[in-house]
């Protein structure tokens, strides 16, 4: 009898855990302003935070990429920036994906690559046909790995990061300044 109640109890534990990694928390919402812009170290930048909502309305539900929602599933949420970036100083920016990042509830997340994200999609996708149409999307939004900016050159794409984040916080994001891998950088606060 004894072992009996144990593995009931241990079943209902089970399912309890399981059942709650099959659900969702709701998607970020800034408490603060969703635009940020600055004009410092030669560059004009704009940074936007761009909620589910705005996404959908832009790519639709079906085959949207930067769905961010968060999935205990999979322990991560995606948050994703738009970023407009003017070169005003007389030499070329050097930007770098892989230096950029975002500082939120005392982790430090990497952005994630157009490769990255769609290999995730790929791997999630039960239909390779909404792959195909993710795709495109993707390489056009999401911001390449190096891009020389030339004088009075524009730089625009997605910030895609994942990680496992909280619903509510202070977050920085960080973009490399000009003059090279020492320069400070900008750094953009949000509160969600």
């Amino acid at each position: 009898m004894r072992r009996f109640a144990y593995l009931v109890v241990l079943a209902v534990v089970t399912a309890a855990v399981f059942s709650s990694c099959y659900t969702d928390r709701k998607a970020l919402q800034a408490a603060s302003s969703v635009e940020v812009s600055a004009e410092e170290q030669g560059l004009a930048i704009t940074l936007r935070f761009r909620d589910e909502a705005s996404l959908n309305r832009q790519f639709g539900a079906d085959v949207n990429p930067f769905l961010t929602n968060y999935y205990r599933f999979m322990f991560r949420r995606v948050i994703v920036f738009e970023l407009t970036l003017k070169n005003i100083e007389s030499a070329p920016y050097k930007f770098q994906l892989a230096r950029c990042q975002l500082s939120y509830a005392g982790q430090t997340v990497r952005p994630t690559n157009a490769i990255q994200l769609l290999a995730d999609w790929e791997s999630a996708d039960h239909k390779p046909r909404i792959t195909q149409q993710r795709e495109p999307i993707i390489n056009r939004y999401v911001l390449p790995y190096r891009k020389t900016v030339a004088t009075g050159g524009r730089l625009f794409g997605f910030l895609v990061f994942k990680a496992n984040l909280p619903n509510h916080g202070e977050a920085q994001v960080s973009i490399p300044g000009s003059g090279g891998p020492d320069a400070p950088p900008l750094t953009f606060s949000y509160t969600f």
